[in-house]
């Protein structure tokens, strides 16, 4: 139970410093939109966020666009744990 909450967590963390930099990257202020798809500018659901569990669900694709976010997401976050 120790592990699931740990990797859980690590998750979270993860998902956030990768939001945070593809944000910087793209010069998208941090605080002022909820997270979006860089390639159709539409909102995601909060079920579109889930670390890991979403990535696999969508196959790491836009749920609106299609668009291919890329694997590092899921191996970024299955990685640091």
């Amino acid at each position: 139970m120790e592990n699931i909450f740990v990797f859980l967590f690590n998750s979270i963390i993860v998902s956030t410093i990768i939001c945070a930099a593809a944000r910087l990257s793209n010069s998208v202020s941090l605080k002022i939109q909820r997270s979006f798809c860089f390639y159709c500018d539409h909102n995601l659901a909060w079920f579109d966020i889930i670390p890991v569990i979403s990535a696999c669900v969508l196959r790491n694709k836009c749920r609106y666009c299609h668009a291919h976010f890329g694997h590092y997401y899921a191996i970024l976050n299955c990685l640091i744990y």
